[in-house]
C-alpha cells in the first residue's frame, strides 16, 4: 500500500472519529437540554444469582436439551420477554375495546334518555 494512500486512510478515519464524536457530544447536550437521561449500550452480559437448587434444574433441562446453560437461559429469558409483551399488547387491545363499549353503552343510555321523557 502507498504511503499517499495510507495518509488518504488515515486521514479518513481521523475525520470519521472526530465526527463520532461531535454527534456523541451534541446528543449529550440535547439529553441535558431536553432533561432525558441518555441512552447507554448494553454489553449483552450481566451476572443473576441463583438459589442453588433451580441453578442445578436449569443445568439439568439444558444438558436434556443439548443447549448450553447459557443458551438455555437465553431462550428462557427471550420466551417470557415475548409472552409478556403479547400480554401487554392484548390488555391494550382489551382496553381500546372496553373504551368502545363504555362508548357505545353511554351512546345507549343517551338514546334512550332522549327518546323517553
Amino acid at each position: 500500500m502507498s504511503i499517499r494512500k495510507k495518509h488518504r486512510q488515515s486521514l479518513f478515519a481521523s475525520a470519521t472519529e472526530l465526527a463520532f464524536k461531535e454527534s456523541v457530544d451534541d446528543y449529550l447536550v440535547w439529553c441535558e437540554s431536553e432533561g432525558v437521561e441518555p441512552e447507554k449500550p448494553y454489553s449483552g452480559k450481566f451476572n443473576v444469582r441463583l438459589p442453588p437448587q433451580l441453578h442445578r434444574q436449569m443445568a439439568i433441562l439444558a444438558k436434556k436439551r443439548h443447549m448450553s446453560l447459557n443458551s438455555f437461559v437465553e431462550k428462557a429469558l427471550a420466551d417470557e420477554v415475548a409472552l409478556l409483551q403479547r400480554a401487554h399488547k392484548n390488555c391494550q387491545a382489551a382496553s381500546r375495546e372496553l373504551a368502545v363499549s363504555r362508548l357505545a353503552l353511554d351512546l345507549l343510555c343517551v338514546f334512550k334518555l332522549s327518546t323517553y321523557p
